[in-house]
């Protein structure tokens, strides 16, 4: 019999768990001003993996392997067994964004993943902490490097950035709306149970106007819809700017290749008043 995708994620569902009851805890900001570092092997779980690429529509793509895309489920269990002595409130953190390098195929047998979180950096508004994954396959090749940029606030900014893209010249503009099944979709196969991705009370509370998109379910869809588009990612970057709300049309913005192989894109509101998302990819060499 087929168990339900959540009984393969008790790990994440831990991780929530602990989280939210760090959340009442009191405590200094008194941290680490050192870098922590882990190894583990990875025995990757084909019914997440299945349902992963289900979710995606890419079932064919990726039969034989897995999407690069899905480090955040194998990564995150070990990463916050790091942060967490740090002595942060974690349960405040929020992701800024990522870079992801492929070098080759992630297989769907074992592999051995490197993880790494560097010391943190206090700022007057916020504590920035930058992660990182290298996976490794057991010839010793490298498979895929990952950083996971990440902040926890500390007080609200009063100012507020403008991010420029008018001198961007897009190629194509794909409309799109993240939806409330998408999110729960998403968390399931992912195991990011994050209360603002899939509660309206709990982001609210956390400060947000209302549920927000899972900032790696966004990365997903950005990178399968520029190889939809006949285009192959070495790497790619992604910066979350401002918060996504579910059901929120938005337009997907990519410009055609530069003469580096570079395809810049960006993620705005309908009423081009917004920008959630920017970033680039670099194309492999044809």
């Amino acid at each position: 019999m087929k168990l339900p995708l959540i009984c393969y994620q008790s790990d994440a569902i831990k991780i929530i768990l602990r989280t939210s009851l760090g959340a009442i805890k009191k405590r200094s900001l008194s941290f680490t001003d050192k870098d922590l570092s882990s190894t583990s092997q990875i025995v990757p779980q084909k019914h997440i993996v299945d349902a992963y690429h289900t979710y995606l529509g890419k079932e064919y793509k990726y039969k034989q392997e897995i999407a690069p895309h899905l480090f955040p489920q194998w990564s995150f269990p070990s990463l916050f067994n790091l942060l967490k002595k740090l002595n942060l409130p974690l349960h405040k953190i929020l992701n800024q964004g990522c870079e992801l390098e492929i070098f080759d195929r992630i297989p769907r047998d074992s592999f051995r993943a490197e993880f790494k979180v560097y010391a943190p950096k206090k700022e007057e508004t916020k504590i920035k902490i930058e992660q990182e994954i290298q996976c490794i396959s057991s010839q010793n090749t490298k498979l895929l490097s990952a950083k996971v940029f990440a902040t926890i606030p500390l007080k609200s900014s009063k100012k507020k950035k403008h991010y420029s893209t008018e001198n961007r010249k897009y190629h194509y503009i794909i409309p799109h709306a993240f939806s409330s099944s998408n999110a729960k979709s998403f968390a399931l196969v992912t195991g990011d149970f994050n209360p603002i991705h899939l509660s309206q009370l709990m982001a609210k509370a956390f400060g947000f106007k209302s549920s927000i998109m899972h900032g790696f379910g966004i990365l997903s869809y950005i990178f399968e819809t520029i190889e939809d588009l006949d285009f192959q990612i070495s790497k790619i970057r992604v910066l979350f700017l401002r918060p996504l709300y579910l059901n929120t049309k938005v337009n997907l913005k990519l410009s055609a290749p530069d003469n580096q192989n570079i395809i810049s894109f960006e993620i705005e509101s309908m009423d081009q008043e917004t920008t959630h998302v920017s970033g680039y990819a670099i194309l492999t060499s044809s």
